[in-house]
């Protein structure tokens, strides 16, 4: 069947949008933007347990998402509507339905919060406004187009793995799993007095192709299941890294042994040498979500940082930018969920406080312009989705760079931890190297950090596994507790999720010395190893 194509989608938009700054009942509406979005998903995802596929699902979804504001320059209704029912083939007729329907229903829902807004709220010291930045308009449709992607290589290199670590015999079970999606994005907005006059409007078209990669192995202890994942994820066929995939088997068995056989670390406050992947989702969720415009602007959440521009929130040797420009990067991407360029933003300077992550709509309430955050993923539809998020743009970070001006080597650092040690009098520190998740309460400004790995360094150096732990803070007790960075950066790549689904990130951080961090007990674990033994495999490791 003939695909939709971008003349089909952008020429509808257009005659659309002209219907609506036309139409005379919307007159009284005083409709001042409207923006159109569609994104079309092309998923596989494939999954393999013990050695052998186990599933494959291919699907093919879509979405489209319409936004409007209502009112005038001064107080505005702001909302917006999403449906599924976007034709995959090129179908000017049933693609012009679908817009009409979800145009009409973003604008009764931006013309119902209008009112509202404008009736003000006697419960409500401060009025609220809904007031979008003023941007200029651009037209980007080229587009590349999606990468060949040998999915039968990357999977056949994974069942090699997984069927190789069911062979171990402490590996109670293996599983992998490859998911390619591929994203194509047609983004139209137009504003009624620039396009009323010359029918300016942005139109952009984009596409992006995301690689994730995941092999999990477990086995038990005496308390019950241990386990321990690697990960990969890259936007490119080309970056995908074979041999690392191949030594994943070695790295596991070796963590698995170490886990099954090592103590369980006593909760309380150390000192810590955090890897460059820890740090970087330590400043992720303990400042990067902090900085988020509609959270530092909303009632309902802690607001941290608000009004702390210009001050000094962080060790003045350190700074902070969120970089969406990065070439191949995770988080990267050319134009926000807003049609706004990519742009590379210095939100703390030496330890000062620069900036917010900004959307149209945060930025319009402040007077000021957009930095390209807005992100979304799909909206929630009921379906086998990993984020049941709204799909509704909001500032969101994309990729996270923490830079140190003060930098030492890696042996330099553990002198200096040795050093910490002995003045704190404590028995050691701890070691935390790679992630294994991390979270941010944003209301009440609590977060937790996951470490993979977690070591003990003792006085003379030597290093020890522990397990069962992870850090616990509040973002100012916690990065403010950074006395020393090294010098070489190191990235991570994920999902974060958020109210607006989950979207593709990359942290880019240094190794880093805190002085005192807090640790608390992960939950225990229950689960009962198997009463028969495994069945017999040549091979045995």
């Amino acid at each position: 069947m003939p695909k939709l194509s971008k003349k089909t989608v952008f020429e509808t938009m257009q005659t659309e949008a002209g219907r609506l700054f036309s139409v005379k009942p919307l007159e009284k509406f005083s409709l001042q933007y409207i923006a159109d979005s569609i994104k079309l998903f092309d998923t596989t995802k494939i999954n393999i347990v013990n050695g052998s596929v186990s599933s494959i699902k291919k699907e093919n979804d879509n979405e489209l998402r319409a936004s409007a504001l209502i009112g005038s320059e001064k107080i505005g209704g702001f909302d917006n509507a999403t449906q599924w029912g976007v034709p995959l083939e090129n179908s000017r007729s049933a693609l012009a339905n679908a817009i009409w329907q979800t145009n009409d229903e973003a604008i009764k829902a931006s013309y119902k919060r209008y009112m509202e807004l404008k009736g003000g709220n006697i419960y409500k010291k401060r009025k609220e406004i809904d007031i979008l930045s003023k941007e200029r308009h651009a037209v980007d449709i080229t587009g590349s187009e999606f990468e060949n992607v040998d999915l039968d290589r990357i999977v056949d290199h994974l069942k090699g793995v997984t069927k190789e670590l069911t062979k171990c015999e402490i590996v109670s079970d293996v599983d992998a799993e490859v998911k390619l999606e591929n994203v194509e994005r047609f983004f139209f907005c137009a504003e009624s007095e620039s396009f009323n006059k010359n029918s300016e409007s942005t139109k952009i078209r984009t596409v992006e192709q995301f690689i994730k990669i995941r092999l999990t192995a477990n086995a038990y202890d005496n308390e019950g299941e241990i386990g321990t994942t690697e990960r990969m994820y890259v936007k490119r066929y080309s970056q995908v890294k074979f041999d690392e995939l191949n030594q994943w088997r070695r790295s596991i068995i070796g963590i698995l042994k170490e886990k099954k056989n090592c103590r369980i670390q006593e909760t309380g406050v150390y000192p810590v040498l955090a890897d460059g992947e820890t740090v970087g989702v330590i400043m992720h969720e303990g400042i990067g979500h902090l900085l988020e415009a509609h959270r530092v602007q909303a009632d309902d959440e802690g607001g941290t940082f608000r009004d702390k521009i210009g001050k000094i929130i962080l060790p003045k040797f350190i700074s902070v930018y969120s970089d969406p420009t990065i070439k191949n990067a995770y988080g990267s991407y050319g134009y926000d969920d807003e049609g706004i360029p990519a742009q590379r933003t210095c939100l703390i300077k030496n330890g000062m406080l620069m900036t917010y992550l900004y959307s149209r709509l945060t930025a319009g309430k402040e007077g000021i312009l957009s930095n390209g955050s807005a992100r979304a993923d799909r909206a929630y539809n009921g379906s086998d989705m990993e984020y049941e998020g709204d799909g509704i743009p909001v500032p969101r970070m994309s990729n996270l760079v923490v830079e140190s001006a003060k930098k030492y080597s890696l042996n330099n650092l553990k002198q200096h931890l040795i050093d910490l040690i002995k003045a704190q009098n404590a028995p050691y520190a701890l070691y935390c190297r790679r992630l294994d998740h991390g979270s941010v309460s944003t209301d009440k400004g609590h977060n937790e950090i996951h470490p993979a790995d977690t070591y003990r360094i003792y006085l003379d150096g030597h290093e020890e596994r522990v397990r069962g732990v992870y850090i616990i803070s509040t973002p100012y007790d916690l990065v403010n507790g950074i006395i020393a960075c090294g010098g070489k950066q190191e990235h991570s790549f994920g999902y974060c999720g958020a109210e607006s689904g989950m979207v593709p990130t990359t942290e880019i951080a240094p190794t880093a010395i805190l002085r005192k961090v807090e640790f608390a007990r992960e939950n225990r674990r229950n689960k009962v190893e198997p009463m028969l033994p495994k069945p017999h495999v040549n091979g045995r490791l």
